[in-house]
């Protein structure tokens, strides 16, 4: 929820900003973008490997996250050219369209993540015929997030 809503924050900062005419609706705009933006990435830090089961996918999905926002700033060096300062139209619209594809993949990704949890209740036989034999933990650690029992975080 905390995820979404930030990025919702970013959206409104970036609409505020390409909309704004007078410097202090742009330095509202500003305090909508700083807050959006920057707690987006803590958010997706700390729920993305509450949704990863076993240290490999886990680690593999943080280092990920983190390569996704770390493009996100070396991309942000070249949006930004003198030549179209004080407005930078062209990056606003981008960071704006951006923020809108993540808003939609999250709440694909949530969508998702919920059928998920409801066919793990519904299939539970299904996903632990070939482990059925091992004890608890062991199952758990073959199967990782797939385990009936691992619920995704929403």
């Amino acid at each position: 929820v905390l995820f979404r809503s930030t990025t919702l924050v970013a959206i409104i900062g970036f609409a505020l900003f390409l909309t704004s005419k007078s410097f202090g609706q742009k330095y509202t705009a500003l305090c909508f973008l700083i807050t959006g933006v920057y707690s987006s990435a803590p958010s997706m830090i700390s729920w993305i490997p509450n949704n990863s089961a076993s240290h490999t996918r886990r680690a593999t999905a943080v280092a990920l996250g983190f390569i996704m926002t770390n493009a996100g700033g070396i991309l942000s060096t070249w949006i930004y050219p003198k030549k179209d300062a004080p407005h930078y139209a062209f990056a606003a619209k981008l960071n704006l369209s951006f923020c809108v594809v993540t808003a939609v993949l999250l709440a694909a990704n949530l969508v998702w993540l919920k059928s998920l949890n409801g066919k793990k209740v519904s299939h539970r036989e299904h996903l632990l015929k070939d482990v059925a034999h091992l004890p608890l933990e062991e199952q758990r650690e073959a199967l990782g997030d797939h385990h009936p029992d691992y619920k995704y975080t929403l």
